[in-house]
């Protein structure tokens, strides 16, 4: 993956994407693995990514989100205002949870239209 602090992906202005999987053997887990935002990507645009994430995971009935928060642009309280968590701390590594175990955020729920 391209990494650095200039680097943006190309397309179209205010655009974000979230790249994810579910790791083999952790069906009720999914890894947020990568964000990639075009110029121009407002905060608004950024966080209804997020929460459709959060509404993937309350379609797929997931427990938790996991993610290695790699850069400082993710600073440590706006992980925790979005309901993330430190988890498993290893050197030089930033890895975060946000658990659900059923209880999905409101928004969340009316986006997957459960």
């Amino acid at each position: 993956w391209p990494v650095g602090p200039d680097w943006r992906p190309p397309g179209p202005p205010d655009r974000c994407r979230l790249y994810y999987n579910q790791p083999r053997g952790h069906g009720r887990f999914l890894a947020l693995r990568y964000v990639a935002c075009t110029a121009g990507t407002s905060y608004r645009t950024f966080t209804k990514a997020l929460d459709t994430l959060d509404a993937i995971a309350a379609v797929k009935r997931s427990d938790a989100l996991l993610c290695d928060a790699s850069t400082d642009r993710l600073s440590d309280r706006f992980l925790r205002r979005r309901g993330w968590e430190p988890h498993a701390p290893a050197w030089r590594r930033r890895n975060y949870i946000r658990r659900f175990y059923g209880v999905y955020p409101p928004a969340a729920l009316a986006a997957a239209g459960c």
